[in-house]
């Protein structure tokens, strides 16, 4: 059946032209719903060992409730017990704190896969509960009452015990029952079925240690002529994906960027400074947090002044890399955090904290700025963590005139600078947000800084002395700043309802949303602290909230992280030719599925019909297109390009190519393929038929077994190679010559096989954000072949994470000129 007519609604009026025409218009824009599975970012699949984890923790909670009903404290604790359940509805476990901490006792059990839809209504349902509990502690209009709010936890703490200690969810059997009554789609649980092998095979792929062992380092020279001495070795590591997922090293991988971490406590705990003085909160919270970011700072300094010694080459690339360097100033600048800290400790310590950190992060910004003016920059790089180095100075310029009066003048000196460059930097940034195509979703987070820089001028502006040497105080100007914050961060916020953040597995990127939302917080509490109204003082407590919020879910996040070694391992680099690398899996797990299907040509007690020849028949002709066009792109395309680089690249792998293509030729031959290749191979007798089956078995073995070897040689040994040579404006490039030679029928099977056989949404993903970034006026071609050519499912995942993806006429259209 074609996918058009299986995407139809039968029960819909077809109109006589369109039947005369054979033509069906398929009804998903309409009848998306069908396809889809559960509401926002909750996933089609969870782990019930997680599940009944999190069930555990809220049955001890609603005890405590019960008990405790009498205590104010408890009455905030159920409002945080609904805000978790609120969190889990909208994420899944991975957006709470009680699911993050469930995950991490989750992750030395075995996994046990079961439809989310049912397990998102069963959050809804404890929302609410705890939320009638809410209202009986707190409804003062109608008299509090402690009694009916232990009622509700009790109701929450029975269901949540059923589920905890017998795996029996009241909320998934109620929604079984609407959907056997026909109140929800019968699709819902379908569509997570769908996707449970996948989910299944990745969890065990992201968890499996193969044990390879350690990279194997080769020096790649390119010379003039045979006898030259001046040659350029290029130095690269001979590895498969697993050695760089196990490659676990706590010194070696402790990249730059993790101290945004500790940037995120430290700014945590100044929030919580300003809380004390404003809002009147306990000061033992803010020391609290204090102590703990210098700890662990003083840990995290610990392993990279180790990675300075023991792999200086590391740290070099990253002080030359023009996105890694930027994080060299969140050591600086938590340095002046922990300075404001202190202040009232230790005087003499703060200064020299504050002159420490201060000094080196306007030599930074200096540095780092003097490079953009030496160097030719790409516009791609560009994001908007390159403020950091110099808007960083923002934070110096806000601390210095706390610690001292007399470091006015100074304090202007970076402040002004700073803001300069955050004007500069800023229009940059929207620059290439709007118009620069492409941005790796470990980027997006990023863009909260854009919230950081006028919060802390906002801050720092209101703190400096002006005129007269009077402090500016809370004027028109520093009203201006704040409310930029604000509404800069309304419109981030509202980004997070049309899935431009989260959409990747968690990783240490996230902590670039902490730090941004503590500068939020802490403007507004200096906001309240100049006007004193209810509606500051509600803006103070709701960003009080969500910082703190954040924060334990990426903290506990990290810990999962950390006990799965997910952290501390090399990063994950990919550009617009790492489409031939997702090519490669695709036809990897095509091949394997092609293998499978000549079991029963060699059967000796069974005699292969019609429908297995034929289903191998199909999946056979879809691969040998598929290999013809890739081939083809290397042969003509890739394979040249390295050679401009180095001569001596490619040797044996075009070879790889011939005896692989003659090995298909071989089997078309004997299978029969095309509609004379059917007609033939049905013209022969049985045992003619069965002997051919036999020979195709063998040579399909020949044929995955050299071609499986053929793709990891080239992963191995050229992939290094293509990252180190070809920089991003040239992939692009090439990427481009290859489709330009490929037909456009050929290159829309090509791009459907990879979404069909690729084993994971990410790579179907990355697959297509590969063609947008080299194909950005061509996309909604691509969209409409996608949309026309794949699984409804698959296209409902991939539409929502490139929205630009949908052609005229589809859901999410959106024009362009």
């Amino acid at each position: 059946m074609s996918q058009s007519i299986a995407m139809s609604d039968a029960h819909l009026p077809v109109a006589p032209q369109q039947v005369q025409q054979g033509i069906y218009r398929s009804k998903l824009p309409f009848e998306s719903k069908r396809f889809r599975g559960p509401l926002f970012w909750f996933p089609y699949n969870v782990n019930e060992v997680t599940a009944r984890i999190v069930s555990f923790q809220v049955f001890g909670l609603c005890i405590l409730g019960i008990v405790a009903r009498q205590e104010p404290w408890m009455w905030y604790l159920t409002c945080g017990i609904f805000f978790d359940f609120v969190l889990r509805f909208i994420g899944g476990a991975r957006m709470s704190v009680l699911g993050s901490i469930a995950e991490w006792v989750a992750a030395f059990l075995p996994v046990k896969l079961i439809p989310g839809a049912g397990k998102q209504f069963a959050q809804l349902c404890g929302a609410m509960i705890s939320g009638f509990a809410i209202i009986a502690f707190f409804a003062p209009n109608y008299g509090q009452s402690p009694a009916g709010g232990a009622v509700m936890l009790g109701l929450l703490m029975g269901a949540a015990g059923l589920e905890a200690f017998f795996g029996i969810c009241l909320g998934c059997i109620m929604f079984d029952l609407f959907i056997r009554f026909g109140l929800l789609s019968r699709h819902i649980n379908t569509n997570a079925e769908h996707f449970w092998n996948e989910q299944s095979r990745f969890i065990e792929e992201s968890d499996r240690r193969l044990n390879e062992g350690k990279p194997v380092v080769r020096l790649l020279y390119s010379t003039l002529s045979p006898d030259s001495e001046r040659t350029i070795p290029l130095r690269i590591k001979v590895k498969t994906d697993e050695m760089r997922q196990e490659d676990f090293h706590i010194v070696k991988h402790m990249h730059i960027h993790y101290f945004a971490f500790i940037m995120a406590s430290i700014g945590l705990a100044c929030v919580w400074k300003v809380s004390h003085a404003v809002l009147k909160t306990d000061k033992q919270l803010w020391q609290g947090l204090g102590i703990f970011s210098a700890v662990v700072g003083g840990i995290y300094v610990l392993l990279y002044t180790a990675k300075i010694v023991f792999y200086p080459r590391k740290v070099w690339k990253e002080w030359t890399n023009p996105n890694k360097v930027n994080f060299f100033s969140t050591i600086t600048i938590s340095l002046l955090l922990f300075a404001y800290l202190s202040v009232d400790v230790e005087l003499d310590m703060a200064k020299s904290l504050f002159w420490l950190g201060a000094s080196f992060q306007l030599f930074q910004a200096v540095i780092i700025t003097s490079r953009w003016f030496r160097f030719p920059q790409s516009r791609d790089a560009f994001n908007p963590t390159w403020m950091i180095p110099a808007v960083g100075n923002l934070v110096a310029g806000m601390v210095a005139p706390l610690l001292d009066p007399g470091y006015t003048e100074v304090a202007w000196l970076w402040w002004s600078f700073a803001f300069l460059m955050y004007i500069v930097l800023i229009t940059l940034s929207f620059n290439r947000i709007m118009f620069g195509g492409v941005v790796d979703d470990k980027v997006r987070p990023s863009y909260f800084i854009l919230v950081a820089a006028p919060a802390v001028a906002f801050v720092g502006y209101t703190v400096l002395p002006g005129a007269g040497g009077a402090v500016n105080g809370f004027d028109a100007f520093a009203r201006f700043l704040y409310y930029v914050a604000l509404v800069t961060f309304f419109v981030l916020g509202w980004s997070f309802f049309r899935s431009l953040f989260g959409r990747h597995n968690f990783d240490q990127s996230y902590w670039a949303f902490v730090f941004p939302l503590d500068t939020m917080a802490l403007a507004a509490l200096v906001y309240h602290s100049y006007i004193s109204t209810p509606v500051s003082q509600a803006i103070a407590v709701c960003a009080l909230i969500i910082v703190n919020a954040t924060a334990v879910i990426v903290l506990a996040n990290s810990v999962n992280a950390a006990i799965r070694l997910r952290v501390w391992v090399p990063e994950d680099k990919w550009g617009p030719l790492s489409l031939n690398k997702i090519v490669h899996y695709a036809t990897r797990d095509a091949c394997v599925q092609l293998l499978n299907l000549t079991a029963i040509f060699e059967a000796k007690n069974e005699t292969p019909t019609a429908e297995d020849i034929e289903a191998y028949r199909s999946l056979y002709e879809k691969l040998e297109h598929t290999f013809n066009v890739h081939s083809t792109h290397e042969d003509e395309i890739v394979f040249p390009a390295l050679r401009l680089f180095h001569p001596n690249a490619t040797l044996g792998h075009e070879e790889d190519h011939d005896r692989e293509r003659a090995l298909f030729e071989d089997i078309s031959l004997l299978i029969g393929v095309g509609e004379k290749g059917r007609e033939a191979f049905a013209s022969i007798s049985d045992a003619d038929r069965a002997d051919r089956l036999r020979q195709v078995a063998d040579l399909t073995k020949m044929m995955v077994a050299s071609t499986i070897k053929h793709l990891d040689d080239e992963e191995k040994e050229l992939g290094p190679i293509t990252r180190k040579s070809f920089p991003l404006k040239l992939q692009k490039e090439i990427v481009r010559k290859m489709f330009s030679r490929t037909l456009p029928d050929d290159l829309r099977r090509y791009i459907l096989f990879v979404l069909q056989y690729a084993p994971f949404h990410g790579q179907r993903s990355r697959f297509v954000q590969c063609l947008r970034w080299s194909f950005p006026e061509r996309l909604q071609l691509f969209g409409k072949w996608i949309y026309e050519g794949s699984d409804p499912l698959v296209w409902s995942r991939i539409i929502t994470e490139v929205p630009e993806l949908a052609p005229r006429g589809v859901q999410y259209w959106h024009p362009t000129v």
